[in-house]
C-alpha cells in the first residue's frame, strides 16, 4: 500500500503546525525569558513522544539511541531553535517566517558539497537567477520605512533568523539521510530529550527559570499545548514526510506557510502589516524558492532519466 496519501497529510500538518509556531512564541514572550519559553515547549515535545516512542515505537527509539546522528541533530536544533525563539522576541513572527526561507537555496548548497548525485542543480540557470531573487527578496522584507530608507533594517533580531536559516539547512540535510536508517518518529523524540536537556541548562544559568512557576495555569498550559503540534507533531511529520515525497517538493509546501503565519499574527498584532516594499520582497523570495525548488526537480529527473537509461 502506497504510503504517498499518508505522507501528502503529513506535510499539510507540518506547514501548518510551522506556521503557528512564531505565533506561539512571540505570544509567549512576555511571561518567559526565551530559553525557559523553549524548555517548556520542548519538555511538552519530549514527554509527549516519549509516552507515543515507548508504547509504539520502542525498538527504533532503542536503535535511535545508538546512532550518533541523533545526538548531532539534537545539538544543531538546540543552537537553531535559541537563535529563532530569540529572533522572533525582537523581530515580527511574520518577517521572521520570511526570512528563514533563505534555507532553501542554502539546503540545495550543502548538498552540493556533501552528495556528489546533487551537484548538478547549481549549474542551472533557474537555481542560481533564483537564489539571488531570494536574497533580493529578503532584502526588500527588511524594508521597514520605504518613504526614509530602501536600504534594509539589520536588527540583532533578523540577522539571528538569518543564522536559523543556515542551521535548518544543516538540520533538513543531516535529518534526510539520517532518517533513512530511523523511524522519524523515535528519531525526532531522542532529539526532543536532547534538546530538551540544552534548554534546561540555558534557562538554569543564562535564562530565569522562576518564569516558569510565575507564569500562572493558564499560560503555562498555551506553552504545553504549543509543544504538541508545531514541534512535537510537525516535526514528526516533517521527517516521514521528507522521506517518502523528497525534500524538494516539501520545501516548496512549507515555503508558503509565511502567508498563513502573517493571516494569523495581523489578528494578534498590529505591528505585523508590511509595507509594499516588504511585500514586492516577499514574492521575489517566494518566486525565487521557487524557481530554485523548480531546478532542483529538473535536476533530479535528469538524473532518474540517465539512470534508466544507462539500464
Amino acid at each position: 500500500m502506497s504510503r504517498r496519501p499518508l505522507a501528502y497529510t503529513a506535510l499539510f500538518i507540518t506547514a501548518f503546525g510551522w506556521s503557528l509556531s512564531p505565533i506561539f512564541i512571540r505570544f509567549l514572550s512576555s511571561p518567559y525569558d526565551p530559553y525557559s519559553q523553549a524548555f517548556i515547549r520542548y519538555l511538552s515535545a519530549a514527554v509527549t513522544l516519549l509516552i507515543v516512542s515507548g508504547i509504539a515505537y520502542r525498538p527504533g527509539l532503542w536503535k535511535a539511541f545508538w546512532n550518533p546522528a541523533t545526538l548531532g541533530l539534537a545539538i544543531v536544533n538546540t543552537v537553531m531553535q535559541t537563535a529563532w525563539t530569540v529572533g522572533i522576541y525582537s523581530t515580527t513572527a511574520t518577517v521572521a517566517q520570511f526570512v528563514v526561507k533563505l534555507q532553501v537555496p542554502l539546503i540545495i548548497l550543502f548538498s552540493f558539497f556533501l552528495f556528489r548525485e546533487e551537484r548538478g542543480v547549481i549549474r542551472r540557470p533557474f537555481f542560481l537567477f533564483g537564489t539571488l531573487l531570494g536574497f533580493a527578496g529578503v532584502g526588500g522584507v527588511l524594508v521597514k520605512e520605504p518613504g526614509a530608507s530602501l536600504l534594509p533594517s539589520l536588527s540583532v533580531g533578523t540577522l539571528l533568523i538569518m543564522f536559523v536559516a543556515l542551521t535548518w539547512a544543516i538540520y533538513a540535510v543531516w535529518g534526510k539521510h539520517a532518517v533513512a536508517d530511523l523511524h522519524p518518529v523515535p528519531m525526532f523524540t531522542l532529539i526532543a530529550v536532547y534538546t530538551t536537556i540544552g534548554f534546561g541548562a540555558m534557562s538554569f544559568f543564562v535564562g530565569d527559570p522562576h518564569t516558569l512557576a510565575a507564569a500562572g495555569t493558564r499560560t503555562t498550559i498555551i506553552a504545553l499545548l504549543s509543544g504538541t503540534l508545531p514541534i512535537a507533531i510537525a516535526h514528526c511529520a516533517f521527517h516521514f514526510a521528507q522521506k517518502q515525497l523528497g525534500a524538494a517538493f516539501c520545501n516548496s509546501v512549507i515555503m508558503l506557510n509565511p502567508l498563513l503565519t502573517h493571516a494569523i499574527a495581523l489578528l494578534l498584532w498590529h505591528n505585523e502589516k508590511m509595507n509594499w516594499i516588504q511585500w514586492l520582497g516577499a514574492a521575489l523570495l517566494l518566486t525565487g524558492t521557487y524557481m530554485v525548488i523548480r531546478a532542483e526537480r529538473a535536476e533530479t529527473r535528469n538524473g532518474m532519466a540517465l539512470v534508466h537509461d544507462q539500464s
